[in-house]
């Protein structure tokens, strides 16, 4: 009845990326390309509140983001100790062997702070964002922008993801890192293998059965709590309310 499509192009000849309705809004989308058409729908009856969508023009190239897989490395946003490129979207992820432990420690850093951010906001012109794992999946480990260096990170996850991002405005010097991959330290009388995560977790493999998984409530009936389990084949759990207060236990 009321829909919104997205386009990868700036027609709808173009591959389109969705199509989207309801309350659930749908996650971030990025283009391939330098165009992308948003197009909206909506028939003579029941009216929504609509749609808001905050979008954001990068600037990409195969110079910016990299993977890191040696033992040790440097990593420098693109001409240090010259200022940065406006307009940056890099992602930097090193990449270590299982039961190794990836420890970074800042040299270096300055990137355009943000001296009066609203409640809730933080570093909103130029900033590092660091996950142990991949970008906005793994464990979040911090934002940062002005001198204030993240200083000494470690992850253990074996991933650790850097997003640099810039806008169109001041440019800083950006940062220098070393990293080191290190084996992770075990505690006095264990090996590896207590702490190996081989076997699907319970939520995956069904040990955790269907009685035991309670939600704060359901859509309707097919929307049951199990459809949290991992890897779900179908849609998973969703709410009758959509509020803050929602969960899965």
């Amino acid at each position: 009845y009321d829909y919104v499509e997205v386009y990868n192009g700036g027609s709808e000849q173009s591959p389109m990326l969705g199509k989207f309705c309801g309350k659930i809004a749908p996650s971030p989308i990025i283009s391939s390309g330098s165009q992308l058409l948003i197009k909206f729908v909506s028939d003579y009856e029941t009216h929504g509140a609509g749609f808001s969508v905050r979008y954001e023009v990068f600037k990409t190239g195969p110079e910016c983001s990299r993977n890191f897989t040696a033992p040790r490395g440097v990593i420098k946003t693109p001409g240090f100790p010259e200022k940065y490129p406006n307009n940056l979207d890099c992602t930097f992820m090193i990449f270590a062997p299982k039961m190794s432990e990836i420890v970074v420690e800042f040299d270096s850093f300055d990137m355009e702070p943000d001296t009066t951010p609203p409640p809730g906001a933080l570093c909103r012109y130029d900033w590092l964002e660091i996950w142990d794992g991949f970008p906005a999946v793994g464990p979040h480990i911090g934002r940062y922008c002005g001198q204030t260096s993240p200083g000494r990170v470690i992850s253990y996850t074996g991933i650790l993801s850097m997003t640099i991002t810039t806008d169109n405005a001041i440019a800083k010097e950006g940062f220098s890192a070393n990293y080191t991959v290190r084996e992770r330290s075990l505690p006095p009388g264990h090996t590896d293998e207590d702490f190996a995560c081989m076997e699907p977790l319970g939520m995956e493999s069904g040990e955790i059965s269907s009685e035991q998984i309670s939600a704060s409530s359901q859509y309707n009936s097919n929307w049951s709590p199990e459809r949290s389990r991992l890897n779900y084949q179908e849609n998973g759990w969703t709410p009758s309310d959509d509020t803050v207060r929602e969960w899965v236990q």
